[in-house]
């Protein structure tokens, strides 16, 4: 279930799931004593050089420490020391989120408002170990794009895991659709949301990953509604690259309201169940409907989509072309689901 805070004159909008949401968060600026280098090199390029370079011996040991640890979790997969942080850097705030992996907190670093996902570490749960690593590598691997959120760093205390994230201030997209009902949202945005969201997913889908959990309440706007908002995808626990053992690729996973048929039958797919997901998304943009709202069930969901071939209603007012690409985004074959780069040309061309 999700939990959300401070909506007391917005509707009442719950969705179920058998993994809870969760956004990011924040932390604060210790001053650290420089070590006294010979040779003087600019501080932007020594910290490009070696991270550790204006650390005491004691926090380098620490950092040594918390790599060490993170190294653990991940494999070595991918090189995270420019990453770690330590924990008496970071500053918590209030909890913004909670759900079936952790809290998060907004929160300060170095006097940059962030993110701070609080994970307990069970290393006897291999699935949720799994995840972290999943989550961890994506978001370093997919930190350069503009629509993708981005990695601050990461950190360890107490047995717990800290993941840091750029803070979104301005809520999800599922809250500004469903629950700011009030707020007017012109066509022209609409389609440039759609596209920005389009062209994070094509991005992620360039570098060999699926995302698996696309839906509104992982897209997150990076300041307050504006015309000049932008969108984030967030939550990468749940992706996979293309190059990964099939054991994943036939597991249910993801919220049922945005789960692509053969993800529900548990039949093998591919990143088209991401353009599913995605037909389902712009369904909400553009109708500001939550689909199957009239089915309260998950499991008559799932029959609704995978028997009867249900999606939802296109009875409301929009541009023919739109609707035909939700449709094609949601097709029941997969094959016959268009990329994303295809969907970017569509969009680009309304």
């Amino acid at each position: 279930m999700i939990h959300q805070q401070n909506f007391q004159q917005q509707q009442n909008i719950v969705i179920e799931d058998d993994d809870e949401d969760l956004i990011p968060m924040t932390y604060d600026n210790i001053p650290q004593k420089k070590v006294e280098m010979k040779q003087q090199i600019p501080q932007h390029l020594a910290q490009s050089i070696n991270p550790t370079f204006n650390l005491t011996p004691i926090r380098q040991k620490i950092h040594s420490q918390i790599l060490e640890h993170a190294n653990q979790i991940i494999d070595g997969e991918v090189d995270i020391s420019d990453f770690i942080i330590q924990y008496n850097e970071l500053v918590f705030y209030e909890q913004i989120a909670s759900g079936g992996s952790g809290v998060v907190y907004r929160g300060r670093f170095k006097n940059e408002i962030v993110a701070i996902k609080d994970i307990d570490i069970n290393e006897k749960d291999e699935q949720k170990m799994k995840e972290y690593k999943r989550e961890i590598v994506t978001l370093v691997k997919v930190r350069h794009h503009q629509n993708l959120v981005c990695l601050v760093g990461i950190t360890f205390h107490q047995n717990k895991l800290y993941i840091i994230t750029e803070f979104c201030s301005g809520g999800s997209l599922f809250d500004l659709i469903h629950r700011n009902r009030e707020t007017k949202i012109d066509q022209l945005t609409k389609l440039k949301l759609s596209l920005f969201i389009a062209e994070g997913m094509a991005y992620i889908h360039k570098l060999g990953f699926m995302h698996r959990d696309l839906k509104s309440l992982n897209i997150l706007l990076d300041q307050p509604f504006s015309p000049d908002s932008n969108i984030k995808i967030a939550d990468f626990g749940l992706a996979r690259t293309a190059l990964e053992k099939t054991e994943w690729m036939t597991a249910v996973v993801g919220t049922f309201h945005w789960m692509a048929p053969e993800v529900f039958r548990g039949e093998m797919y591919t990143n088209k169940a991401d353009v599913y997901s995605y037909g389902i998304v712009l369904y909400e943009i553009f109708s500001r409907q939550i689909p199957y709202m009239n089915i309260a069930n998950p499991m008559q969901i799932m029959k609704a989509v995978t028997e009867q071939n249900q999606r939802p209603d296109l009875s409301f007012e929009c541009q023919q072309e739109i609707k035909a690409l939700m449709a094609q985004c949601w097709h029941p074959n997969p094959e016959q689901r268009p990329t994303f780069e295809q969907i970017i040309n569509s969009l680009q061309s309304l």
